[in-house]
């Protein structure tokens, strides 16, 4: 079975030029992204397994899918780690 991950509810994401902020609206804290965590966070708007999100940043950025399932990999890690992202 494919885990699936999903951006939390309490939480509202601006995007200024090539940075993102992610605000926790339960706790009042920021996260910084940049253009790649904002884009992988997007994604998780729906439901989302790790394998479709690498296939994902390897196509838009053009990195090797070990690059890119190692990068996403360690972002739902973090992400997980401070509340911003669930199992789905």
């Amino acid at each position: 079975m494919t885990t699936h991950y999903k951006s939390v509810n309490h939480m509202e994401v601006i995007q200024m030029d090539d940075e993102w902020l992610a605000l926790d609206t339960s706790t009042y804290s920021v996260t910084r992204l940049n253009e790649s965590g904002g884009f992988c966070l997007s994604m998780l708007s729906e439901p989302r397994n790790s394998e479709d999100m690498a296939s994902e940043l390897e196509n838009r950025y053009g990195i090797s899918a070990e690059d890119a399932k190692r990068d996403v990999k360690v972002f739902l890690t973090h992400l997980l780690q401070i509340g911003l992202v669930n199992y789905a």
